[in-house]
């Protein structure tokens, strides 16, 4: 990731935090900020965090939402060490956001492809025009003037019941899907 992509905003204001995160108040400063080591800076009736602290609790909500050994791997990573001062370095948090949207990207593909394979080894098993859509993550007008599409390392074909999932023989998808 690219600092230059963070280091966009140069402040957030919580309430858009709060609401990215579908989280609370009471989460929000009871143990989101104080977990991250955030406080938030009070400008008129509202406050902020730096583009850089709301990246930090992203990746924390994400090592929440991941599971109890994730966030302590991320806490004991995100504590200071002793020639460290208080705050987390800018490095140490985008590498941890890294590392945790990397396991959560691979997660994803993972669980798509295995989905993709059980549907492959039933002949008879067809997906909705929707269903394939959400899979492939794609529009589900992208599907609809299509007879077969190719995605993934699959072969998806349209017939009278809907998508049929194969895998296809060695060579046999055009050279432009790969």
């Amino acid at each position: 990731m690219d600092v230059s992509q963070i280091a966009v905003a140069d402040r957030v204001d919580t309430k858009s935090v709060m609401a990215t995160l579908n989280i609370g108040k009471s989460l929000f400063y009871g143990t989101y900020t104080k977990d991250c080591k955030i406080t938030p800076v009070r400008v008129g009736n509202q406050s902020f965090i730096s583009g850089v602290e709301f990246e930090l609790l992203r990746a924390y909500h994400l090592a929440r939402c991941s599971g109890k050994e994730v966030l302590a791997e991320f806490l004991k990573e995100l504590s200071p060490t002793e020639d460290n001062s208080d705050k987390p370095s800018l490095d140490r948090s985008l590498i941890l956001f890294d590392n945790l949207t990397l396991q959560a990207n691979y997660q994803k593909l993972s669980s798509r492809l295995s989905l993709l394979e059980q549907y492959a080894s039933s002949p008879h098993a067809r997906l909705s025009n929707q269903e394939l859509s959400q899979v492939l993550e794609l529009s589900p007008s992208t599907l609809y003037g299509n007879k077969e599409h190719y995605r993934l390392g699959f072969v998806f074909r349209r017939d009278r019941q809907g998508w049929q999932v194969l895998i296809p023989e060695n060579n046999s998808i055009p050279a432009l899907a790969k």
